[in-house]
C-alpha cells in the first residue's frame, strides 16, 4: 500500500486489455521484439491518472477506517463523484453510469478485475470445485467401505465409481483429509520413532509347524496388472500337506476376497 492508502501500482510490462481503474496507459518506448518494433509497436507501461487516483485513494482511506462498502458507495454517489463507467463513457456505452454500486467498490478494494468478479456471482462453485468435490466424495466412500486401502487401492476403487485421477491427485486429497489406512502410516526413522501395536493379534506366536491336516493355513494376495486392468488373486495354503486348499479371484481387492477363498476349494484338494 502506499502513504495515502492507495494501492502500489502493478509492476512490469502491461500485458493488454483495459487498464484498472485509477491508471492509465504510458509508452515504454519501442518494442524490444525487432519483428515487433519494425511493425510500429511499442511497449505499454500503467501509470496512476490523475483523475481517478485521488478517487482509489479515497475508497481505501474510508474502507480502512471501517466505513462499508455501500455507505462509500453512497458517499461518494452523495459527492457526484463520476462512478467507473461515467468516467469512461467511450468503453461503457451500454452502462447507465448514473451512480457507484456495491459492487464497483468492491472490486476496486479487492483489487481484482470486474468480469472475474461477476462470473464468480453468477457462479459461485466453479468446475474445478466441482471435479474435487466428486473426487473427494468417490475416495470417502472407498475409505469407508475399505478403511485398510491406501491411496493407491482408494484411487482404483475411484475410478471404478467413474472418478478417474491420477495417483498424486487421490494422495493430496487423502492426505488433507486424514484418510489413512487403517493398518497404519508409517512412522519416520530416527531415534524418536517408536514401534507401533501389530495390525494383528500373532495367533501362532511365529511357530508355523502344523501338527495336522486344516490346523494352520496362511493366505496371500497378490496383484497383477492386465490389458483389461488389475486382477488380484487370494490363495489359502495348508501348512500340514504344503497344499493350496483355497483360492479366489476378484478384480477388486476387498474383504471379501479373503472370506471366498476359505470357502472355495480346488477339485483336486
Amino acid at each position: 500500500m502506499a502513504g495515502d492508502g492507495c494501492p502500489d501500482p502493478p509492476r512490469g510490462r502491461y500485458l493488454g486489455g483495459r487498464p484498472p481503474y485509477g491508471y492509465t496507459l504510458r509508452d515504454l518506448g519501442p518494442h524490444p521484439n525487432p519483428a515487433k518494433a519494425a511493425d510500429g509497436k511499442r511497449l505499454k507501461g500503467l501509470t496512476p491518472d490523475e483523475q481517478t487516483e485521488p478517487i482509489v485513494g479515497r475508497i481505501f482511506t474510508e474502507f480502512l477506517t471501517g466505513l462499508g462498502l455501500f455507505a462509500i458507495a453512497e458517499g461518494l454517489t452523495a459527492d457526484h463523484v463520476p462512478c467507473p463507467s461515467a468516467h469512461g463513457r467511450a468503453r461503457n456505452p451500454h452502462r447507465g453510469g448514473i451512480a457507484w454500486s456495491k459492487s464497483a467498490v468492491r472490486v476496486r478494494v479487492l483489487n481484482i478485475a470486474r468480469q472475474p468478479y461477476y462470473r464468480r456471482l453468477a457462479q459461485p462453485v466453479g468446475n474445478a470445485e466441482l471435479v474435487a468435490a466428486h473426487r473427494a466424495n468417490a475416495l470417502a466412500d472407498a475409505h469407508r467401505d475399505d478403511p485398510e486401502f491406501g491411496y493407491r487401492f482408494l484411487v482404483d476403487e475411484a475410478r471404478n465409481a467413474g472418478q478417474a485421477m491420477a495417483e498424486r491427485t487421490a494422495w493430496k486429497i487423502c492426505s488433507d483429509n486424514g484418510w489413512w489406512s487403517a493398518f497404519g502410516k508409517r512412522k519416520k526413522r530416527g531415534k524418536v520413532a517408536r514401534v507401533g501395536p501389530p495390525v494383528n493379534d500373532d495367533l501362532v506366536k511365529r511357530d508355523f509347524t502344523a501338527h495336522g491336516p486344516n490346523r494352520l493355513w496362511l493366505a496371500d494376495i497378490t496383484e497383477h496388472r492386465t490389458g483389461d486392468g488389475k486382477l488380484y488373486l487370494c490363495a489359502i495354503k495348508d501348512m500340514w500337506s504344503n497344499r493350496i486348499v483355497g483360492y479366489c479371484i476378484d478384480s477388486r481387492m476387498k474383504s471379501r476376497l479373503a472370506i471366498t477363498a476359505t470357502r472355495f476349494r480346488p477339485t483336486s484338494v
